[in-house]
């Protein structure tokens, strides 16, 4: 159903566009994530593209920030999914031979930072008093060994 947010990104023409809004009768309106860029399309419930205005005020992204995101995007959410298992062995479940030699050392420090930062908005908060630590320890129905 395309009334929830979508937070996933396309890839047009080696441009990245992003969901912005809900319009009416089900139609959906893409932006480029770019600032200051114009360029938009409207896609309906059957996924097809209409009312496009694809010119854009910059150049494309290179094939390998393309991959790089490509590559965040699918550990944030498997990050997400799996939160016990560890960054490393997500990032080398995910990567391919082919992306060590695209991927420097800091597109992978940038990518176990997109990792910690995906799993700290699933993690509740952490208590700044203990009036707050007991009101958690009230709402997750948490039993003490005296009773």
């Amino acid at each position: 159903m395309l009334s929830r947010m979508c937070k996933e990104v396309l890839v047009i023409e080696k441009f990245t566009f992003s969901f912005h809004k809900n319009l009416a009768d089900e139609v959906q309106r893409w932006k480029c994530t770019t600032r200051g860029c114009k360029a938009y399309f409207k896609r309906n419930s059957a996924h097809e593209m209409f009312d496009k205005h694809l010119e854009h005020n910059h150049t494309h992204l290179d094939e390998s920030v393309l991959r790089r995101k490509t590559i965040s995007n699918n550990l944030k959410r498997k990050a997400q999914d799996r939160l016990h298992e560890r960054p490393a062995k997500l990032i080398r479940s995910e990567l391919e031979p082919a992306d060590l030699e695209v991927l420097t050392a800091h597109d992978v420090n940038v990518i176990r930072k997109n990792i910690h930062y995906a799993r700290s908005k699933c993690l509740p908060k952490l208590p700044k008093s203990i009036q707050e630590a007991q009101d958690a320890l009230d709402t997750y129905d948490i039993k003490m060994m005296k009773g």
